[in-house]
């Protein structure tokens, strides 16, 4: 028997961002319980991979992550 073996993680990005918003980093939190806000149970987080602002949205259903996100 022997051990699984891989190679290293890369010391440096393959791909640098030059540009604010051209890479953003997206989670879906929840459900939240008890609900927040107005039985809004769901939360956005976006990252912009340049400048590191932080952007957060709270959603009622994870069915409006779409227009969240085109809104934002």
């Amino acid at each position: 028997m022997t051990k699984q073996r891989r190679r290293p993680f890369p010391c440096q990005a393959l791909y640098h961002v030059q540009e604010q918003l051209e890479l953003v980093h997206d989670d879906l939190g929840g459900p939240v319980k008890p609900a927040i806000l107005g039985e809004r149970r769901y939360f956005l987080l976006l990252v912009d991979n340049t400048s590191r602002i932080i952007w957060t949205v709270l959603l009622p259903t994870k069915g409006a992550l779409a227009d969240a996100i085109k809104q934002i």
